[in-house]
């Protein structure tokens, strides 16, 4: 009697199977989502471990000081950083020039592919593997590139491409001299292909790379590695840059810089993950989206911990007698401990083998396609996951151990009798609570992000992108030969260029500095031709629009109503924008529209007339015509006059789907419909264990001539009372979080009547049917069958 097997364990788990059944698919359910969610955070400390050099090595970043606007820290240093570097202490360094190409595949279709300009060994640097070609010649040669083994299965199929030549779009000809593979040791960079910096004057002059690449003030221009002697602190790596510092200082003030910078170190190791600096190169997440993910991991356990040991200690105090009597006989704390923790262990054990058989079908869901992507399993994560299901079934086993043990022998027995243990434990009440008051919340919550994101797809921006096709030019050739084959077309009203389509992020910031120069106004810059404005849908309000004669329009901008408030402009000229020389010519003020989402308000926002395209020919299309001219498009005569696939998209659709933010959404309702689903196991199990201690009651009542809705309100009373507190603390929390959630954007919904009404009409319905499902049956039962039992 004092000592309880394993398999007697067992036995009781079996004599229960409705409850232990509910119990097992709520740990399975939270555990199986948990469980990838620790995989993805794991993996996210794992970057660069590989490198036995990773204690010697060091990126250099930027602390960008503006006066009166803060600091701003990059992941980015001056190109011209590399030139000073101190040999006594850096073993050696590597810069890294980020840049963005075109790939011409073997059909003509443009790849476009991200890598580096690389100065130094990059590939024993991060010890990236080669899988084809020499370490020693890979890059001596300006015309030399290095390949992803990904870019090359694009370009050559099974052929791996070495001694191959690829035509690099608006540059020319190169000859792939290695073949890489990125995912083979987890680094932090990842990148398509790769350029010995000696090419680095061709890129220059064919535009790849700006020019303003080599300013000392460039604090965005490469991303600087250095490599100590010996392995150091990161704070002696601190003191060598302060030098490097001082030099910068007096560079920054003979260019009478109105900011300046300080450097700082940061070890390879705690690049990932990634720290949020600005231009951040990491591809490991943000350390805001792990905590994000540790505190689901804390809700989903909560509810799940908390769930579990409700009905258990229920079931305990149900069975208080047999306890009693155990602890008459001379069963140890321990030993009753011991039965609710080898139960749980059992549960949580079974659990772990169904979550992990989960895991690869779960992680197809949308919600986490993105974030599975580079995720591996080995020993250790098992290990890990297994060690943490353990530790829940432990704690799971402790929480109503400790509730049932609190009773004296004497106490159980006597209360059994009297059927009041049950009645006059309050944990179970504070469960239900807790547990549907963070449904509540989430629902709340979740509904505030439907209708936010919502709003911003659907609202007026004022602008216009209705039956206009959005095509990809790289450069003036591509939109000559679109726009001349375009005119061609009947379906076709008209044309026009637009370096970035409006409504996500401008295609240049600079910085305007007010005339007494004590503050900076940030001015957002799109490049378009003479057609777009009218194309688009937006009002000039004074001046006019950008000329047919194309020569007027050189160094011509047209400002929006935020900008002529702002920047105070005296005359018709703005000449004081930062890092360039050019004196622009205010053609035409536009009425405000908003060009970014809601996030942002109206800013100040300048159109400049084109250079060189590089950027989206869109093509206004005669009502109802769009699939007409994106089939013209997508025929074989227009990809042969464009020399690649074409590839039209229809903005307003791209950015409908961009704003509603179909994952962030799905992740908040898969997530709410989870511990929903939890919340409603737990008041399924404890409704079930209620109405059955009460059967010789409810029989009575039945007998003195009780009706079937009286016998329902003797039975869901207090469920009801406990619900309509959550719902009350649920509303509050979730109006509170949603609140915080809207204030992050300028333009937002408001907090009206249809906000609480939806929410509740769904709270109210889902208990309704639980409360329904599981008492109706005994209400509506003949009480002579009960008659034997009471």
């Amino acid at each position: 009697m004092k000592h309880l097997s394993l398999k007697t364990s067992i036995r009781k788990i079996i004599k229960e199977p409705i409850f232990n059944s509910i119990n097992l698919i709520a740990f399975t359910f939270s555990l199986s989502i948990a469980f990838l969610l620790i995989a993805i955070i794991y993996n996210q400390f794992n970057f660069d471990s590989h490198n036995n050099e990773k204690d010697k090595i060091f990126r250099v970043n930027t602390n960008v000081i503006n006066p009166g606007n803060g600091n701003s820290k990059y992941a980015t240093s001056p190109l011209a950083l590399s030139d000073i570097i101190d040999q006594s202490f850096f073993e050696s360094y590597l810069s890294l020039v980020p840049l963005n190409v075109g790939v011409l595949g073997e059909t003509n279709e443009i790849i476009n592919s991200k890598g580096y300009s690389v100065e130094g060994d990059f590939f024993n640097f991060f010890k990236v593997p080669i899988i084809e070609g020499d370490l020693n010649s890979i890059l001596s040669d300006p015309y030399k590139i290095a390949i992803s083994s990904q870019l090359s299965e694009k370009l050559f199929k099974e052929d791996k491409g070495i001694g191959k030549e690829i035509e690099i779009d608006k540059v020319g000809k190169f000859i792939v001299s290695g073949v890489y593979d990125p995912t083979i040791n987890k680094s932090h960079l990842s990148s398509d292909i790769l350029f010995s910096q000696k090419a680095n004057n061709l890129l220059f002059i064919k535009g790849i790379l700006d020019s303003s690449l080599k300013n000392s003030d460039n604090y965005a221009a490469s991303y600087l590695y250095v490599k100590t002697i010996n392995p150091t602190s990161i704070k002696e790596v601190d003191n060598a840059l302060n030098v490097l510092n001082q030099t910068f200082k007096i560079r920054l003030n003979e260019n009478k810089q109105k900011f300046r910078v300080e450097l700082f170190g940061i070890s390879l190791t705690n690049i990932s993950p990634s720290n949020g600096f600005w231009l951040e190169n990491s591809s490991a997440m943000e350390y805001d989206s792990i905590y994000i993910f540790i505190v689901i991991i804390i809700i989903l356990l909560f509810l799940t911990l908390f769930n579990y040991a409700s009905i258990m200690t229920s079931l305990g105090l149900a069975k208080s007698k047999e306890i009693g009597i155990r602890k008459i006989l001379g069963a140890s704390r321990k030993h009753i401990v011991w039965q609710y923790i080898s139960e749980s262990i059992i549960i949580s054990s079974i659990s772990f083998i169904l979550g992990i058989l989960l895991i690869p079908i779960i992680s197809n869901f949308d919600v986490f396609q993105n974030l599975t992507v580079g995720v591996k399993y080995d020993l250790w994560i098992y290990l890990i996951l297994f060690t943490f299901s353990i530790l829940v079934g432990i704690i799971a086993g402790l929480i109503p151990a400790i509730a049932v043990q609190k009773f004296k022998e004497l106490e159980m027995l006597n209360n059994v009798f009297r059927n009041k243990i049950y009645r006059t434990v309050s944990f179970r009440k504070v469960i239900i609570i807790l547990q549907f008051t963070v449904s509540i919340t989430l629902i709340l919550f979740g509904y505030t992000l439907f209708r936010q994101t919502n709003f911003m797809a659907t609202s007026d921006y004022g602008f216009i992108y209705n039956d206009i096709l959005s095509v990809k030019v790289f450069n003036k050739k591509e939109y000559d030969i679109l726009k001349d084959e375009m005119s061609k077309i009947p379906e076709v009203s008209s044309t026009s260029y637009i370096s970035d389509n409006l409504g996500y992020m401008p295609s240049d910031v600079k910085d305007f500095w007010l005339e007494d120069e004590s503050q900076k106004v940030e001015l957002s810059i799109y490049y378009i031709d003479e057609n777009s404005i009218k194309d688009l849908g937006l009002e000039i309000v004074d001046g006019e629009n950008f000329s047919q004669n194309k020569a007027i329009n050189t160094n011509s901008v047209i400002l929006n109503q935020s900008a002529i408030n702002t920047l105070n402009i005296s005359g018709n000229t703005i000449d004081n924008l930062n890092s360039d020389t050019t004196i622009y010519r205010v053609r035409g003020i536009v009425k405000d529209f908003h060009f970014q989402n809601f996030k942002r308000s109206i800013s100040p926002m300048a159109f400049v007339y084109m250079s060189e395209p590089n950027g989206y020919l869109n093509i206004k299309v005669v009502k109802g015509k769009l699939n007409v001219v994106k089939g013209m498009l997508n025929s074989n005569k227009t990809q042969n006059y464009f020399g690649r696939k074409t590839e039209p998209f229809e903005w307003n659709k791209l950015y409908f789907d961009h704003q509603k933010h179909t994952s962030s959404v799905s992740s908040i309702l898969y997530l709410t419909i989870t511990l929903v689903s939890i919340s409603c196991l737990g008041l399924l199990a404890l409704l079930i264990f209620a109405t059955k201690q009460r059967f010789r009651e409810v029989t009575i009542r039945k007998i003195i001539g009780a009706s079937n809705f009286q016998i329902f309100s003797v039975l869901t009373k207090e469920f009801v009372i406990l619900l309509a507190l959550s719902l009350v603390f649920g509303i509050s929390l979730g109006c509170f979080i949603s609140l915080e959630f809207l204030k992050e954007f300028a333009y937002r919904i408001k907090i009206d009547l249809l906000f609480f009404v939806v929410p509740i009409f769904i709270f109210g319905l889902l208990c309704s049917a639980i409360l329904l499902a599981t008492t109706w049956k005994t209400c509506t039962e003949k009480p002579i069958r009960n008659l034997n039992e009471i």
